[in-house]
């Protein structure tokens, strides 16, 4: 199960990233990583919160991607939460490292600075490139 999360993950985050780079296959290519988004969703529940998490981590980029702050904001927060209550603690701080991005001012930056420090506190020298390995940009 592991490997199957894992992998509609890394295809999803290709996904939009690709969709970023040429927009002429954008809606393809979203619409293909929220179908991931959506077979991950149909193997979730209490005893997969990991794939819940991917799955509103895939939606947030997605959302994002196409302008949609608000719904992107909405699932990075469900993404965190899920994250934390599978206990995936990294995960989770690259998750509030990019809401804070998206956030930005000050409360944006307070949440960079933390989920930065989460990150050091595990050997992580270089926050925002761990981050671009985890999730698609949100800007």
């Amino acid at each position: 199960q592991f490997l199957r999360v894992f992998g509609l993950h890394v295809r999803a985050i290709a996904a939009i990233s690709a969709a970023r780079e040429t927009p002429a296959e954008a809606p393809k290519l979203l619409e293909q990583a929220s179908s991931y988004a959506r077979l991950l969703e149909e193997q979730s529940g209490s005893s997969r919160r990991d794939a819940t998490a991917v799955a509103g981590l895939i939606r947030a980029g997605v959302a994002a991607a196409r302008g949609r702050r608000g719904a992107a904001l909405a699932g990075l927060d469900r993404a965190e939460k899920e994250f934390l209550a599978a206990k995936m603690h990294l995960h989770a701080a690259c998750t509030a490292r990019r809401m804070g991005e998206l956030i930005g001012g000050s409360d944006g930056r307070a949440m960079i600075d933390r989920a930065d420090r989460a990150m050091a506190c595990q050997g992580i020298t270089r926050p925002a490139k761990w981050v671009d390995v985890y999730t698609a940009s949100c800007d």
